[in-house]
């Protein structure tokens, strides 16, 4: 089967053991699986929707401002929903996997669930600090612990240039990059998604498993369903 021997080469081109393919399951079903994905994310003249949208629905539900939302999200990920950092930070608003736990997400790398979770999170901090802009990103940015232990903005660069970046841009007129703004939904939308493939799909699950396993975070390798809807890596 020429997708699947494609599959293999390219699992086996990132450094992953023929143990570790095995432990996938079956490699068939995988690319069954994906194809099905990769089709339906095609037929999208009646099944986009905005990010912009997400982050209205998200600030109304959580009164944290639009602009402070998407201001946020552009120092981040830029507004990918697929972004993780080396500290293992995931989705556009690079929720830490305490913080997907906290807030019941069941995809990281799902737009919307991440977006109105950081929404959460920043409405939770803001009530925390009285609604002190400041301590807000910095605790967002570097954690309560370390705003606790310095008694306000830790004395780290990073933290630093991050709340002087996310205030600065909260008083501009943000546009999120057209490649991230249109994403799959139950929504009906006039836009046309740009073609979806087979490599770009791989790419990003891909990226996003292999990673998770690098960190050693807690998922079950063995039993890892890809087309259980509820995993993380669902395709």
């Amino acid at each position: 089967m020429k997708v699947q021997n494609n599959l293999m080469m390219d699992w086996a081109m990132r450094g992953m053991s023929s143990f570790q393919i095995s432990q996938m399951g079956s490699i068939d079903r995988f690319a069954e699986v994906l194809a099905r994905r990769m089709e339906s994310a095609n037929t999208l003249s009646s099944g986009s929707q905005s990010m912009d949208e997400m982050f209205e629905r998200a600030s109304v539900a959580t009164g944290v401002p639009v602009n402070l939302l998407k201001a946020v999200a552009k120092t981040e990920s830029d507004f990918n929903p697929n972004c993780v950092s080396h500290a293992g930070a995931m989705g556009v608003m690079q929720l830490m996997p305490c913080n997907v736990e906290e807030y019941g997400v069941t995809d990281p790398f799902d737009a919307e669930q991440n977006i109105m979770a950081g929404a959460q999170q920043l409405a939770d901090l803001s009530r925390r600090y009285d609604g002190d802009l400041t301590l807000t990103l910095a605790a967002y940015n570097a954690g309560m612990g370390n705003v606790a232990k310095y008694g306000g903005v830790p004395p780290f660069k990073e933290t630093q240039n991050y709340v002087r970046k996310v205030t600065a841009l909260v008083g501009e007129d943000i546009t999120i990059p057209t490649a991230h703004n249109f994403v799959m939904g139950s929504r009906m939308d006039d836009m046309m998604l740009p073609p979806v493939t087979m490599d770009a799909l791989l790419e990003d699950k891909m990226q996003q498993l292999i990673y998770m396993m690098a960190q050693g975070m807690k998922y079950n390798l063995p039993s890892l369903d890809l087309t259980d809807e509820t995993n993380p890596f669902y395709l």
